[in-house]
Formats: structure tokens, sequence, C-alpha cells
């Protein structure tokens, strides 16, 4: 004869090994990284530098891997006004994306620590400096609004 203690052992064991099969499938969706075209993605282990993700699918371990940083790779334009009024449009593309998600700058922030560093801002200015940050230059206009 079934009783109500049969029945209910049976469905705690039915409803824990669900709950493990969906922990299991969450922890597995968790480290499934898409990456786009035109983007690169950061990974670290133990909260150090592993590798840079391209274009693609990937399946890393969750805890074990983690991804820090996600950058768009193709060319960009941004408004900049600097100290004096000026206002610029500057085209850059993140070359070394590791070198950029590193330094731990925004691209304004770059500007600004430019033209700090520079009386004046201008095409070799710009080529040179944002090098050290990952960027590579590619235009600058002066912008009339």
């Amino acid at each position: 004869m079934i009783t109500l203690l049969d029945i209910l052992d049976k469905v705690l064991i039915i409803s824990a090994s669900g709950a493990v099969f969906l922990g299991a499938v969450i922890f597995f969706i968790a480290g499934i990284y898409h990456i786009k075209d035109g983007y690169e993605a950061i990974v670290e282990k133990a909260s150090g530098y592993y590798t840079t993700l391209t274009k693609g699918w990937y399946f890393k371990m969750p805890i074990v891997y983690q991804r820090v940083g996600l950058y768009c790779v193709r060319p960009q334009v941004r408004r900049y006004v600097t100290q004096v009024g000026n206002k610029l449009s500057v085209t850059y593309q993140i070359e070394d994306t590791q070198k950029f998600h590193y330094s731990g700058l925004k691209f304004e922030t770059i500007m600004a620590v430019i033209e700090k560093e520079n009386s004046e801002i201008n095409l070799t200015v710009l080529q040179d400096n944002f090098a050290k940050y990952g960027l590579k230059f590619i235009n600058i206009q002066k912008v009339n609004d």
C-alpha cells in the first residue's frame, strides 16, 4: 500500500532532480559567449588577463573565466570639446583591445590627458599619444555648430 509519505518522497526526489538539472542548464548557458563581428572581448582567469575573443561563439567555464570587457573595434567618431571651447570630431579605432582595456581610461579621459600634456591638439600629437592607449588615430575635424 502506497502511503502519503511515499508520494511526498517521490515528489521531493523529482523536484530536487529538476532543480539540479535546471541549475546545470543555467550554469552551462552562463558560459556561452557570442561575439559579434567588429567586436572583441577581454576574458580573465583568476583576475588576470587570459585571452581576447574575436567574432564567434565560445564556451568558457563560468566562475573560472570571466568576460570583463566588450569593445567595438570598428572606426568610431566621437565629439570632444577642448578646454578652450573648440569642438572636435575625432575618428579613431581600438587597435590593441588588451592595452585599451587595462589602461582603464575612456575616450574622453584619454583626450583630457593628451590635452593636459600638450599645449595644442593636432594630428601629430593625437597619432603619437593614441598608440599608448591601444588606439589608432584616423582623423580629426573642427566642428562648427
